[in-house]
């Protein structure tokens, strides 16, 4: 990791810093508003390491990266994800905000992974969409108000998540890109349009209701 640090130019590392200090900043500023416990705990820095991760993912965007470099690094931000909800039970400091925070990293993560597979020329365009859905999720949130009430944990959509992902990673190996970039981009887009139409249509249900009993 650090000989791969080295490697990267100025404006490289400094994309990076600033894709870090806005994610950790905006974390900050969230855990001071919706945090309810006292101490930091071990799920919360886990995430902060993700986050690091992810924002060396975002230098890789600027000049030449070697795919390989790119995957270590995808697959140890992969392999670190559910250690902080883990940490978090353990150690009693579960909270609606690390899950959200959890989240957001996650879909930061899938966004890094599919423009890296873009810029590597390794699929088309249309890889850019499996980057794209919790943004355009919250985009709708902002018409749709009821779009933004929670919904229970579901294992369906755990599950989309991590096709997501191992999606784009699988990207990233050049074989594997050639052979069947667009058949797995479809796949995943697939699951991932069944999975956020099972929540919007949960969401309508929990509107309908409220609605029903006021």
């Amino acid at each position: 990791m650090a000989g791969f640090l080295v490697g990267l130019d100025a404006g490289a590392l400094g994309l990076a810093l600033l894709v870090y200090a806005v994610g950790a900043g905006i974390a900050i500023a969230g855990m001071h508003l919706f945090y309810p416990h006292q101490m930091l705990g071990a799920a919360n820095c886990v995430t902060l390491l993700r986050l690091m991760l992810v924002a060396v993912l975002a230098a890789t965007l600027i000049g030449e990266a070697d795919p390989w470099s790119v995957l270590a690094i995808a697959t140890l931000v992969l392999s670190m994800d559910g250690i902080d909800g883990w940490l978090a039970r353990r150690q009693g400091l579960v909270s609606r905000f690390g899950g959200q925070f959890d989240m957001e990293v996650d879909s930061l993560f899938a966004l890094m992974l599919a423009l890296a597979v873009w810029l590597m020329g390794h699929a088309p365009m249309a890889v850019l969409l499996l980057g794209l859905p919790r943004y355009a999720f919250g985009l709708a949130g902002w018409v749709w108000p009821w779009i933004n009430r929670p919904v229970p944990d579901s294992f369906s959509r755990k599950l989309a998540c991590v096709v997501q992902i191992m999606t784009l990673i699988a990207l990233l190996v050049p074989q594997i890109a050639m052979l069947a970039a667009v058949p797995l981009i479809s796949a995943a887009l697939g699951i991932l349009a069944l999975s956020f139409g099972r929540d919007i249509r949960l969401l309508r249900a929990m509107r309908d209701g409220t609605a029903s009993q006021r």
